[in-house]
Formats: C-alpha cells, structure tokens, sequence
C-alpha cells in the first residue's frame, strides 16, 4: 500500500476525529445540529489559532454532497414534482435579490470605501468561495479579502442559522427541533429527571438493554439487513457516479445537483432508495463541517486590518437583513411554512443549507432547488459580466 495513500487516510482519521469530539461537545450542549456545529466550531477555531491540520481529501466533498443529493433526491416522487410548477415567483425573487447585491450593493461598496470594483462585487457576491476565488485570481481583484469576506459569510451563516431555526421550531411546535441524531427514549417526557439520571444512569440502562436483547433471533433478521445496506450501498454508489459526471460537465455544485439528479429518476420510476442511517448521516454532516472549514486559514484571519473590517461588517449586514426581507417576500406570495423560506433565502451554499433542511426535517427539495436557480444564475453571470468589463 502505497505510502501516499497511508498517510491521506491518517490525516482523514484526524479530522474526522476532531470533528467528533466537537459533535460530542456540541451534543453535550444539547445543540442543534451538533455534528455540523461541533465540527464547525473545534476545527474553525483551530485552524484560525494556525494549528498546522491536514487538508481534507478532495474526494470528500464529492462524497459529503452525493449524500446530500442522494437523500433530497429520494424525496422526489410523482406528487411533489407537480409542486415545482409553483416555484416560478420565488425563484425569481431569490435571483433578483443575488443580481442586486452583486452588481447594486457592489458597486456602492466599492464608492464607499476603500475596496476596488472587483473586490467588492466578488466579496458581496452569494455564488460560493471557491468559484468566487477562481474568478479572484483571474481578475485584479484582492484575494485574500474575497476569500475572508466569502468564508465569513457562509462561516457566520451556518453557525447563526441553525440557532435560529431551532428557536423558530421550538415557538411554532412548543418543543426544541430534534436533530437527526434524536433518539425516543424509554423516559422522554419527563422534565423532572435529574441531570445525573438523564446523562449517566440513563445511557447505561439504554445499552444494558440492548445487550440483553441480543437473542437467537438476531441471525433470523441479519439477511434483512444485509439486504437493505446493500440496496444503500447500491443507490449511493449510482448517485456518487452521477455527481462525479456532472462535476466533470461543470455544473455548478455538480456532485449533490448530479446525485440528486440520477436519484430522482431512480425514484421516478418507481424503485425504492433506502433513507441514510441516522448514525451514517450524522458521520456525513462531521465530514461537511470538515469540508466548509479547509478554507479557514491563520493567514485569512491576521490578514483582517482595522481598515478591512467596517466593509466585512457592513456587507454581511446588509447580506443578513436584506435576506430575512427576501424570506419575509417568499413567505407571503407561497404560503409556505416561515422556517422553510428562511433557509431558502439563506446567503450560503447549497449543500450545507440542504445539510440543515433534512436535520431540520423542512423541504429539502424546495430549498435547493431555490439556491440552485440562484447559483446557477450568479456563476453565470458574473464570470460573462467580468468578461465584458474586461473588454471595455
């Protein structure tokens, strides 16, 4: 085994173990979405203090989002594919409200303080850190600064979203929102057990019992089983291979729209695509969290000058506000349910905003498809719209 390869499945190994330390304390906490939060949090910090971590493989986010596509892809079926009709006006809000930050809130950006053009329309623009980067680096635009402001904003997104969600579920269903980890235990209910039942006494009688329940019957239910890990191997092998062909077409976010694609169309025509394992899915949400911050750096972070900050500050103000007035508008002309346009109208990517809609139990589907029309339209136009300045 070659030495290369052994040394990429360590610092895997590594990264995957910081995040579960985070999602251990983030569950401790009793946090939403703790497998993304922890894993966000612990290896963010670290890398900002200038921890020397590993990258993590790039075949990880191609993994991360064929999960993600799969499981929102396997919801598609003949019913709500007539609710797509439907999505016209909102669609059509969401991608007026990108076209105006970019090019409107850029270029007052860029007169009021002391960011050039490119700089402020790349840092302002919704459309995702790596390609606006690419398009950073071919362009005079200043790097680092797109890259803060872009990391940031989906950074301050992801750790400020699911805090909200979680309150807005709460105020609507009269409980806090289950993550996907959420387990019904024996005593649910009962508010008035002790800290030292509920964390200790608790988890211990839980495994007693699946020890003792450990009969002569399970090798009756094993072939079941086995059959349904492969029916899920099988569909996530399949959606893996459609995200990797539209990777290579270039689509944007290629690997979950590819995944979600083929999925869909095998549950179109009518076969069965098993759900993820609450545990697996848990593993895949430490692993987008390990993806989402690769692009922290120290140097990204050392690189914030007293001049710098009153733009960051102002632009993601302006991101923030302007898209709880976006959910606000999708809200009224769809009759949806309120948390739903909120993360339709979220300002980060597509697969961490579909990541936090199935914890969420919301609609994943009409949340990426709505930040899909978004993508597509900003990863469009601005390369054309740099390509025609350029030329002037």
């Amino acid at each position: 085994m070659p030495l290369s390869f052994l040394s990429l499945l360590g610092n895997t190994a590594i990264l995957f173990l910081l995040g579960s330390i985070g999602w251990a304390l983030f569950w401790f906490l009793h946090s939403p979405v703790p497998g993304l939060l922890g894993s966000l949090f612990l290896l963010g910090t670290l890398r900002a203090w200038g921890v020397d971590l590993p990258p993590p493989p790039a075949v990880l986010s191609v993994l991360v989002s064929s999960m993600l596509g799969m499981t929102v892809g396997a919801r598609i079926t003949r019913e709500n594919v007539k609710e797509l009709r439907k999505m016209f006006l909102p669609a059509l809000v969401i991608i007026s409200w990108a076209l105006l930050i970019v090019f409107v809130f850029g270029y007052f950006l860029a007169r009021t303080t002391d960011l050039d053009i490119p700089t402020a329309i790349l840092s302002s623009c919704m459309g995702g850190v790596a390609e606006m980067t690419l398009i950073a680096l071919d362009t005079d635009a200043n790097v680092p600064v797109v890259v803060i402001m872009q990391t940031l904003r989906v950074f301050v997104t992801i750790m400020t979203f699911p805090l909200v969600l979680s309150y807005m579920v709460h105020k609507k269903e009269g409980e806090m929102a289950p993550s996907v980890l959420a387990v019904t235990a024996a005593g649910e209910g009962k508010e008035d057990r002790s800290f030292f039942r509920k964390k200790v006494v608790e988890p211990l009688e839980n495994i007693y019992r699946k020890l003792t329940r450990l009969d002569w019957g399970f090798p009756r239910r094993l072939p079941a089983r086995l059959a349904a890990q492969r029916r899920w191997f099988l569909s996530y092998a399949i959606a893996v291979c459609g995200g990797l062909s539209f990777s290579r077409l270039g689509v944007p976010a290629g690997a979950m729209v590819g995944s979600l694609f083929i999925t869909a169309v095998i549950s179109l025509l009518g076969f069965f695509v098993p759900p993820t394992a609450p545990a697996v899915y848990n593993f895949m949400l430490i692993g987008l969290g390990i993806v989402i911050t690769s692009n922290i750096t120290s140097e990204t972070i050392k690189s914030l000058t007293p001049k710098l900050l009153l733009p960051i500050l102002f632009t993601l103000v302006v991101i923030y506000l302007t898209s709880l007035l976006v959910s606000f508008i999708i809200y009224k002309i769809t009759g949806w349910d309120y948390p739903t346009c909120f993360l339709a109208s979220a300002p980060a990517g597509i697969t961490a905003i579909t990541g936090l809609a199935i914890s969420f139990d919301l609609d994943p589907l009409r949340i990426s498809l709505l930040h899909l029309c978004r993508l597509v339209v900003l990863k469009t136009v601005v390369p054309l719209a740099f390509m025609f300045i350029s030329q002037l």
